[in-house]
């Protein structure tokens, strides 16, 4: 389909603000993602704020050939503040990484212009020095025009916020901030390590700051109902976020989540079911949340279930046929409060 910069995604006829079409009216060039693994590691897994991490967490189910080849980036133990230096080795593999990347677009976009996108585990987990080096050593790539940091919201301390800053002023930049759900009873049954008022706290800082932040979530999380669902949804489009990032949850295997999938602790939706949450949450963001996502990219090889999502074109077409079906499209049922509400933290307890 071709695409008029001059013309909302409405009037494009997309049923929401898909990122490829906020880089179409950002850029004059294609656009593309390349993720970086530069090796960190995770508060939530070496003790200092718990060990094992969430309970899907094997970041090799979505960067399987990196986690290997790189050295980690981490804290030493509980209230350590010793890091290890960065190698060369870990700045030559970023470069290799945006290489093979850039690579791979260019047989179909030739002129392409890349983000990079420090994906795996923690991404602010080191020294305010170490993150300079590897974030200016990215930017520093041929045809890198912006960058995007996928963290935790109890690992951005405010230095790290200050050079967050700066380099939002001179580049395109947004800090993709892991949430998953707004309701604390999921966070502690994902052994988060982090409630959600943590994750407003340092919202409204980066906010503050006037810095782009993309909001993960995972829709049709084990013991959640519909209307919890819906509280999420209500309270992602209270903050008005840069942009959202939507995932169903897969099942890695040597998780804790595994064991549980395997004892038939935990059911997953099914395609249909998971494409009604997507559109029931779409409906209800504001026009201008760019969404980053709909359904989570995971590694085959490294994942047990559901094995619908690893079919991208199925469920991208089970969507925009929910969408059909009810006739509708993002932002159709945004509440009037919503859209006239002044952004502010909630009060202690409170949920929108």
């Amino acid at each position: 389909m071709k695409i008029s910069k001059q013309a909302t995604w409405r009037e494009n006829g997309l049923n929401f603000y898909s990122l490829k079409f906020h880089y179409t009216q950002m850029f004059d060039f294609p656009v593309r993602k390349i993720t970086i693994d530069a090796g960190f590691s995770c508060p939530n897994i070496d003790g200092t704020i718990g060990y094992g991490g969430c309970i899907f967490c094997d970041n090799k189910s979505f960067s399987p050939s990196r986690r290997s080849s790189v050295a980690m980036v981490k804290n030493n133990g509980k209230n350590s503040n010793t890091y290890p230096k960065i190698s060369d080795e870990t700045f030559v593999e970023i470069g290799k990484q945006i290489l093979s990347a850039s690579k791979h677009y260019e047989i179909r976009e030739p002129d392409a212009k890349y983000i990079a996108y420090f994906q795996p585990t923690t991404n602010t987990y080191a020294p305010l020095k170490q993150l300079e080096l590897l974030y200016f050593a990215a930017l520093a790539e041929k045809n890198i025009i912006g960058l995007a940091v996928g963290t935790r919201p109890d690992t951005l301390p405010d230095d790290v916020l200050d050079l967050f800053e700066s380099i939002s002023t001179n580049t395109y930049f947004v800090v993709e901030l892991g949430l998953q759900s707004i309701h604390d009873k999921t966070l502690q049954f994902l052994n988060r390590g982090h409630d959600y008022q943590i994750f407003l706290d340092v919202y409204y800082r980066l906010k503050q700051r006037k810095i782009n932040v993309n909001i993960h979530l995972i829709l049709g999380l084990p013991g959640e109902t519909s209307d919890d669902m819906l509280g999420t949804a209500q309270e992602i489009a209270r903050l008005r976020p840069h942009s959202v990032k939507l995932h169903n949850l897969y099942v890695p295997r040597e998780t804790k989540l595994a064991a549980m999938f395997y004892d038939e602790r935990v059911r997953l939706p099914t395609i249909d079911q998971y494409a009604s949450y997507v559109v029931d949450f779409l409906e209800r963001q504001p026009p201008e949340t760019v969404i980053d996502r709909v359904v989570a990219d995971g590694h085959s090889a490294h994942t047990i279930a559901p094995s619908w999502y690893r079919n991208k074109n199925l469920v991208f077409n089970k969507i925009e046929a929910e969408f059909a079906r009810r006739e509708t499209y993002q932002g159709r049922i945004v509440s009037e409060f919503h859209s006239q509400t002044v952004l502010k933290p909630l009060a202690d307890g409170e949920v929108c």
